[in-house]
């Protein structure tokens, strides 16, 4: 796997409309190995536990699997983490 698809994340505020790519911790790559973990790591680290669902301090985090593209069965899942 090329070591650069764990190296960024792109931030989108929607409030605003601006896109920014950001560098994701080498640590965060190699202890949250994308996908579900990866994306409850990032969701936990900036969310807000009494936020309001619809409010705009509410976050989306949308993360796919390292193994997106391969042959491997059912690798071409996406996950995501969000207050419902």
């Amino acid at each position: 796997m090329d070591r650069s698809q764990l190296s960024e994340k792109l931030e989108a505020d929607l409030s605003i409309g601006s896109i920014k790519v950001e560098p994701l911790a080498p640590q965060d790559a190699l202890l949250y190995l994308g996908g579900r973990s990866l994306a409850t790591k990032l969701f936990y680290d900036r969310i807000d536990p009494k936020a309001d669902p619809l409010g705009p301090g509410n976050i989306i985090v949308i993360a796919t699997s390292p193994l997106v593209g391969s042959q491997e069965p059912a690798a071409a899942r996406g996950h995501k983490g969000l207050i419902n």
